[in-house]
């Protein structure tokens, strides 16, 4: 068995066992950036992976899963003092989807436990502060952030693409994935397509047209390591939070940004987003609690994160930028973006140097 462990700034970290190459693979390329030792006292996710075809297992204690009909897999779930335990075998295309539904909600819901805010959301840093893009699955927040790396220069910096860790108020720390691209983000920055091989654009292509035919029923992106995209930026590990920035779409021509007021109503709906994304693990994991208590574990979570969200806002400014629709991409909104958003960042500037 080999085993692999993942630091997130002493946050939280993730361990895999396992003997399986592929699946070794995919943890080592998802995680490059954070592959060093963990103090022994940081809770972390234990995964125990191994690929089997029969994915069903003696033990009663184990569930049986699929996934869009291709990935099959078994699981158990423990949690102790220290964190989560998981236990899992399954087919090779099983491996994203336990990633996904299962290790990487158990490491949200610790950082939780820390008073560590995981928000869905992509983010850059420049001058040392961060830009922090969330909104809903699809909205396009890694296509934001790859505009700003692609017309900002060298001195903007990679910071997160899939979820940003939030904590402290006012502090932001990087969780560098690979990137998840699908085909509209070539649309909107074609520049990415330099670095892609024949394969890689076929896979942009086919699964494209998939997601259109089953109007977002299969989405499965091309995980590409940021070092390849990006290969002139730095990541920065820790930044103070300039902003966080909801995204949304409208019928435009360009984009557009709004102050807003963190109301309640606001709060509660990216607390709901956030949790979009867990879903799937919600649903998993509901099998062993029985009811009464799920809830009141779904509810102590949530409300924890809501309590830290508003904690963030309220030290952090709040804006809406809206986009236009994803068909109608142009070059030029790269530079429209930097000339909204670097106003945020000097009138942050300002009042630090000021305070």
């Amino acid at each position: 068995m080999t085993v692999l462990t993942f630091n997130f700034h002493n946050l939280s970290g993730i361990h895999i066992e396992s003997d399986d190459p592929i699946a070794l693979k995919f943890f080592e390329a998802e995680y490059r950036n954070s592959a060093t030792s963990l103090p022994s006292d940081t809770k972390s996710v234990r995964l125990k992976w191994k690929r089997n075809l029969s994915f069903r297992p003696s033990d009663i204690n184990f569930h049986f899963q699929k996934h869009k009909c291709l990935a099959r897999w078994s699981y158990k779930i423990e949690r102790d003092e220290v964190g989560f335990e998981i236990e899992a075998l399954g087919n090779r295309l099983a491996i994203p989807m336990v990633h996904h539904m299962l290790v990487h909600p158990c490491l949200r819901y610790l950082c939780a436990l820390s008073n560590t805010l995981m928000l869905h959301g992509s983010a850059v840093v420049f001058q040392n502060q961060s830009l922090v893009f969330t909104g809903a699955g699809g909205v396009g927040k890694t296509t934001i952030s790859s505009l700003l790396l692609n017309q900002g220069g060298e001195d903007w910096k990679l910071h997160a693409d899939d979820y940003v860790f939030l904590s402290g108020g006012s502090e932001s720390f990087s969780y560098v994935t690979r990137s998840h691209l699908y085909r509209n983000q070539i649309r909107w920055v074609p520049s990415i397509k330099n670095v892609l091989s024949n394969r890689e654009r076929l896979h942009l292509e086919f699964f494209g047209r998939l997601r259109e035919i089953t109007r977002d029923g299969i989405k499965w992106p091309l995980r590409v390591e940021s070092s390849r995209l990006w290969p002139d930026h730095v990541i920065a590990p820790h930044a103070t939070l300039g902003a966080i920035i909801l995204l949304s779409r409208g019928d435009l021509d360009g984009p557009v940004l709004e102050t807003i007021d963190a109301e309640e109503e606001i709060i509660d709906n990216l607390v709901k987003m956030n949790f979009t994304e867990a879903r799937h693990f919600i649903e998993l994991i509901r099998r062993d609690f029985d009811e009464i208590d799920f809830e009141n574990w779904l509810y102590e979570w949530e409300e924890r994160e809501r309590i830290l969200l508003s904690g963030i806002l309220k030290a952090s400014p709040l804006f809406r930028l809206e986009l236009p629709p994803s068909k109608y991409a142009s070059d030029q909104y790269g530079r429209q973006l930097l000339d909204l958003l670097l106003p945020i960042l000097s009138v942050n500037v300002h009042r630090g140097s000021n305070g």
